[in-house]
């Protein structure tokens, strides 16, 4: 039978491997568990927004997964809940958190933010005539994060915007959106 060829199947070198490769699994998961420990406690030490920006406390179950308490830090530090906008993950909330910080006020405006970003267009006219159509180049992390949020609502086959999302006065949306056109 094919069970009596697979139990002779088992070689000493296979099985050293094997082991080795379960304690390297082990070990990465454990400097993982660190890095998350040493994450945590870096964001409990960044003070949060002023009592006026900042939202009400959800209510959340006492046992959170490493995404759960990610999520609920980034929402303690930013004032608002970035992962509440469609297409934004709490990878790409910690991206933008990385490499913008909680301070915005060191961007004049929302327009100055997009074009520290490289996002809006950078079109060279000379005599009336435009030579060139596109964006600046720039290497942005915080610009490629939402590029490919945006890019996974493009592709993705079941989203439509949802218009009490724009429509809610308290959506997160709007509070992002206030909070940058407070900037100017």
């Amino acid at each position: 039978m094919w069970w009596n060829a697979i139990r002779y199947l088992y070689r000493h070198e296979h099985l050293f491997t094997l082991r080795q490769s379960l304690t390297a699994y082990r070990s990465y998961h454990e400097l993982i568990d660190d890095c998350d420990r040493e994450i945590r406690q870096q964001l409990e030490r960044i003070q949060t927004p002023s009592p006026t920006q900042a939202p009400a406390a959800p209510s959340t179950p006492t046992k959170l997964s490493t995404d759960g308490v990610l999520k609920a830090q980034l929402q303690r530090t930013f004032g608002v809940d970035l992962t509440a906008i469609p297409g934004i993950r709490t990878g790409i909330a910690q991206t933008l958190f990385g490499e913008i910080g909680p301070d915005f006020t060191k961007f004049r405006s929302a327009s100055a933010f997009a074009s520290w970003m490289g996002l809006g267009p950078d079109n060279d006219i000379s005599g009336g005539k435009v030579l060139w159509v596109g964006t600046r180049k720039v290497k942005c992390r915080a610009a490629t994060a939402l590029r490919m949020a945006a890019q996974s609502l493009h592709h993705s086959s079941n989203y439509a915007p949802k218009p009490s999302l724009w429509a809610s006065r308290s959506s997160p949306l709007n509070r992002w959106g206030e909070f940058l056109r407070s900037l100017s």
